[in-house]
């Protein structure tokens, strides 16, 4: 709707005016074999992801894939809002072919010719705009016809299922950006150098960002920079959930679940720089008030996600969240202080859980594992 559009109706008010689209979008598709029915029919499902502006009336759009012989009827609902992608999905049915018919469908080697049309004239009711991001068919089987994903979408590249979501993959910079409200964009510009493996280090990123660097210090802690670019804020910091020791070091594991952190048996009770535990613990600077971290231990456990499936977890210390680096508690939290059996060798586990009060299912989490010897 344009902001200053008004119509008079026909009382003689001024009323806001919204623009009712005609649409006519073709294309070829090419030749396809899909799963057949016993009588010699085809059923396709057609899934499309659109957005739209709230309509003022259950609008539609139809969709041909072989001329009028098989079509179906979008309806987009009243209710659209605008503010996010939406998904539809209809049946479209291609019969059989005829005897002595004119317009059969089906080639004599079981293929068939399909070309795409959405349609919609003024009947269609569609208000001001409707935006197309992606669609795709699949077969009776489930199987998706191998239309190329430069036709049936405006992603690079996708993977996706009866029951999944279009366009779960990664996207164009523009697309993703501009129309999905992605924040940053990163990838290669060429495969000069890095063979189109910029930013192909995921874990190390993830490591750096989630431990409250910026977004351009993190992904420069990545590999093969050379061909990279570059969307976004480098200065970009919302989140951090880190734990280290006074020294500097963390307690990640590696693959094989080996720590690069040990520390001797009677090592001694005492907090010292070297053991003395540390965390920044943020999500979202601007809920600083409403964020908390919790810290927790578990023993003699080969790995977290062990004390975690039984349940292994203590409670440590918890506290507010800080956009400086703060003591695991007041009074200095010793990683050998914590370990309620020191007379063995064992492994030990530490999680730091970061939230907002409100959103606890969205919590971050860091793990510092180490090695009693």
């Amino acid at each position: 709707m344009d902001e200053d559009a008004f119509c008079e109706n026909a009382d003689g008010q001024q009323i806001a005016c919204f623009r009712t689209l005609p649409i006519l979008l073709s294309r070829s598709l090419g030749r396809f074999s899909p799963a057949r029915n016993e009588d010699g029919s085809a059923d396709l499902k057609l899934r499309l992801r659109y957005r739209a502006p709230q309509q003022e009336s259950n609008s539609r759009m139809e969709v041909y894939l072989q001329g009028y012989l098989a079509s179906v009827t979008l309806n987009i609902p009243q209710n659209a809002t605008g503010n996010g992608w939406q998904l539809l999905e209809g049946d479209v049915h291609i019969p059989a072919n005829e005897d002595g018919a004119a317009n059969n469908p089906w080639q004599s080697d079981g293929s068939i010719n399909l070309d795409i049309f959405f349609r919609t004239g003024f009947w269609g009711n569609i208000n001001d705009y409707l935006e197309i991001d992606a669609w795709e068919i699949y077969d009776g089987s489930g199987d998706l016809l191998n239309v190329p994903v430069s036709v049936r979408s405006f992603s690079e590249d996708q993977t996706t299922s009866p029951t999944g979501y279009l366009g779960q993959a990664g996207d164009w910079a523009v697309t993703t950006i501009e129309r999905m409200g992605a924040i940053a964009w990163w990838g290669s510009s060429s495969h000069y150098l890095t063979g189109g493996h910029a930013f192909s280090d995921t874990e190390s990123f993830l490591r750096t960002f989630f431990r409250g660097n910026p977004l351009g210090q993190a992904l420069a802690h990545n590999n093969h920079l050379a061909s990279g670019l570059i969307f976004g804020d480098p200065l970009l910091q919302p989140s951090a959930a880190a734990l280290f020791v006074g020294s500097g070091e963390n307690g990640y594991e590696d693959y094989s679940g080996v720590t690069n952190f040990k520390i001797k048996l009677n090592a001694g009770t005492s907090p010292s720089a070297a053991t003395k535990l540390y965390l920044l613990a943020f999500h979202g600077k601007a809920h600083l008030a409403d964020t908390v971290w919790e810290l927790k231990v578990c023993e003699d456990e080969s790995s977290p996600y062990e004390c975690t499936s039984k349940n292994s977890w203590r409670d440590i210390s918890n506290g507010q969240a800080s956009l400086s680096v703060q003591s695991a508690s007041p009074g200095g939290v010793d990683i050998y202080d914590i370990i309620s059996d020191k007379s063995k060798k064992q492994k030990v586990h530490l999680m730091l859980k970061v939230y907002q009060q409100e959103k606890e299912s969205e919590a971050l989490y860091d793990y510092f594992s180490y090695q009693l010897d």
